[in-house]
């Protein structure tokens, strides 16, 4: 869609003519390996025959004087002998102790009696956690999270995967893909610079190949090619007037220079991209959108805040729009917006006509009948750049 406007003039008119609004819904370390290993000691008792005494002892038990080891062992250790004339006798079971047994302190050590004294606390002697703690990893399977959980000897358990789809906060649909990836806010890369509360609008620079992904009162940037998160900030810091206003969504123009607008309340800001200082300048404000005769069609949204979701594709690169679709068979659309409302997906013609002329169920428009799309209820800014990412 080149030679029938400028750069500028497009972003006017198609800001003014296809913006609307957002409602939406509530909006997602690495760990050093370590394992846990604990155990109970087992103790066998020994046999005797006529004083000589046979077998071993395999816990922390100890036998001093007398010449009945079998019998005593058994006896302190909860054990059965055989027939004390048989010199096999073996107890049947292992025994199992908690602490040392000794002579009893008030005897010389000859009498044969053990006690059972008191075992080490094994978190005194090598603790790696508090008992209960849990330490989170990073993401895995549909936004899980691999966790450990320090058991009672103070050692960490294994490292598993805790599932939980309900903290899927980001999704991605590559160009061509046949099924969306999940991701959580935490764990790709910087935590700073991950949203906390629920995003509202989203936007591309495709300059810098970034996502902003914006909230109530701050922007934050990620890196689509690697998934990372690498910067954030006020809102007001990098978007010039703007202000506190609830914004309904965004979307930019890859044009040179690129721009970007808002949509908040019944205005539009628009601001030029400067890819050398990477700031955004402040341009202009204008009123817009529900009286515009492309939102009287009987295939645009309800209203402004019944939107959810909202970007544009210049050069349809997504190939979902239907076979025809146009203002008229002699002026084909050559670029679409996609608004997604309570449940609809609405295409909008940008280049002619600017109306709505189609209007599908969300579950059937292309993108998000694939496994692993995200609810409709769960958008909360949606952008395009290679592919399409949804942001909760």
């Amino acid at each position: 869609m080149t030679g029938w406007i400028e750069a500028r003039a497009l972003v006017s008119v198609v800001a003014c003519a296809t913006l609307m609004s957002c409602a939406r819904g509530a909006e997602s370390d690495d760990l050093n390996s370590l394992s846990g290993a604990g155990g109970a000691s087992q103790a066998s008792t020994s046999d005797t025959d006529g004083g000589a005494t046979s077998g071993s002892e395999t816990g922390a038990m100890l036998y001093t004087g007398g010449t009945s080891a079998s019998t005593s062992d058994a006896q302190a250790t909860g054990g059965t002998t055989d027939d004390p004339g048989d010199s096999s006798g073996a107890t049947s079971g292992a025994a199992v102790t908690t602490g040392a047994l000794e002579p009893d302190p008030g005897t010389s050590g000859g009498s044969g009696e053990l006690v059972e004294t008191t075992g080490v606390d094994p978190c005194q002697q090598a603790s790696e956690c508090t008992p209960g703690e849990v330490a989170l990893g990073d993401g895995c399977a549909d936004c899980g999270v691999m966790t450990r959980v320090c058991d009672d000897n103070c050692q960490w358990g294994p490292e598993l995967c805790e599932d939980d789809p309900g903290a899927c906060a980001i999704w991605r649909l590559p160009k061509g893909a046949q099924a969306w990836e999940a991701f959580t806010r935490q764990g790709l890369g910087d935590d700073a610079h991950a949203p906390t509360s629920p995003v509202r609008a989203a936007f591309v620079i495709e300059s810098r190949a970034e996502i902003y992904a914006v909230t109530d009162t701050k922007f934050h940037v990620l890196r689509a090619a690697d998934m990372v998160w690498v910067d954030s900030g006020p809102r007001g810091a990098r978007f010039p007037s703007i202000g506190n206003s609830p914004i309904y969504f965004a979307y930019s123009v890859a044009q040179d220079p690129e721009w970007v607008s808002f949509a908040r309340g019944d205005d539009v800001l628009v601001y030029g991209f400067d890819e050398v200082a990477n700031e955004f300048l402040y341009d202009q404000a204008f009123e817009c959108c529900e009286d515009n005769d492309d939102w009287q069609t009987p295939y645009a949204p309800s209203s402004m805040s019944a939107v959810r979701g909202f970007w544009m594709d210049l050069e349809d690169a997504s190939g979902w729009t239907p076979p025809g679709f146009g203002c008229s068979p002699q002026t084909p659309s050559l670029a679409n917006s996609i608004a997604v409302s309570d449940g609809y997906v609405h295409l909008q013609d940008v280049g002619y006509c600017f109306d709505f002329l189609s209007k599908s169920q969300f579950t059937q428009f292309s993108p998000f009948a694939l496994a692993g799309a995200p609810d409709n209820n769960a958008i909360g800014g949606i952008s395009w750049f290679d592919g399409l990412f949804v942001f909760k």
